[in-house]
C-alpha cells in the first residue's frame, strides 16, 4: 500500500515538474520573440545553450507521450475487462443445456474462464459455470431450488423439502435455506487447475451429490452485468 502511494506522489511530482518547466520554456520562448518583435532581438543562443534548451524541452514532451500510452492502455484494459464480463456473467436469451439439466431462458450464470490470448472472441459454452440463479424455481435431482453453486455443491430451496442421509435418516429443510452436498467417493473434488481451466459442462450431475446438511444462511450471490455493472443478486 505504501509503495503504491509513494509511486503516485513520485508521478504526480513529475507531472508537475513537467508542467513547470514546459511553463518556464514557453515563457522563454516567448519572450525571446516579443523582443525580437519589438526589434531588441536577443543574442543568438550558443550551441551549448540550444542543446541544453532541447534538452529541457524534451523532458515535457516525453512525459506527454507518457501520459498518451498510459491512457491508451487504459482504455485497452478496459475493454478487456469488459469482454471478460460479458464473458463471465451471462443473462441467458435462450435455454442452454448443462450436464442433467437445461438451465431456462432468463437464467443467470457466472463462470470461471481462464484469461487466455485470443479466447476472447471464441464462442460462449456453458463450460466453467460456477453458479445460476433462475427467474423462477426450478426442479434439479428432485429438489425445488432457485439458485445452486457447482463447487463446493450447494443448492437454495424454493420450497420445502425432505433429504434422506445414507444412513437412513430424514432431514427436513425449509424453503429458503441452503442445502450443502458432497461429491461420490469415486468422484472427487476437482483440483485448482481443472478449475481454473474451467469444468465442462458434462460434469454437473446433481443427482449424484450426497446429501451433507441444510441451514438458514444467506442466499447464493451470483453476479449480473447491469449497463455494463456488475450487480449481485439478489
Amino acid at each position: 500500500m505504501l509503495l503504491g502511494y509513494g509511486a503516485g506522489a513520485a508521478g504526480l511530482l513529475a507531472l508537475l515538474l513537467a508542467l513547470l518547466l514546459a511553463g518556464i520554456l514557453l515563457a522563454w520562448w516567448g519572450w525571446r520573440y516579443a523582443a525580437a518583435r519589438c526589434g531588441r532581438p536577443r543574442p543568438p543562443l550558443s550551441w551549448l545553450g540550444f542543446l541544453l534548451a532541447s534538452a529541457l524541452a524534451v523532458y515535457p514532451v516525453a512525459c506527454v507521450l507518457m501520459l498518451i500510452g498510459i491512457a491508451i492502455q487504459d482504455i485497452k484494459s478496459q475493454r478487456a475487462e469488459d469482454r471478460w464480463n460479458q464473458r463471465s456473467y451471462l443473462t441467458l436469451d435462450e435455454a442452454k443445456p448443462f450436464g442433467e439439466i437445461t438451465l431456462p431462458k432468463g437464467s443467470w450464470v457466472n463462470r470461471q474462464e481462464p484469461r487466455l490470448p485470443g479466447t476472447e472472441d471464441s464462442p460462449i459454452t456453458m463450460n466453467g459455470v460456477t453458479a445460476v440463479r433462475f427467474p423462477q424455481p426450478q426442479s434439479v435431482a428432485g429438489v425445488p431450488i432457485i439458485a445452486f453453486e457447482v463447487l463446493p455443491p450447494v443448492m437454495e430451496l424454493a420450497g420445502a423439502h425432505t433429504f434422506t442421509r445414507p444412513s437412513g435418516q430424514r432431514v427436513h429443510c425449509e424453503a429458503g435455506w441452503l442445502v450443502s452436498f458432497s461429491l461420490p467417493p469415486d468422484k472427487p473434488t476437482p483440483q485448482w487447475e481443472e478449475w481454473q481451466a474451467g469444468l465442462p459442462a458434462a460434469a454437473f450431475r446433481p443427482s449424484d451429490w450426497i446429501f451433507r446438511e441444510c441451514f438458514s444462511g444467506s442466499p447464493i450471490a451470483v453476479l449480473t452485468l447491469h449497463d455494463g455493472e456488475v450487480r449481485v443478486l439478489p
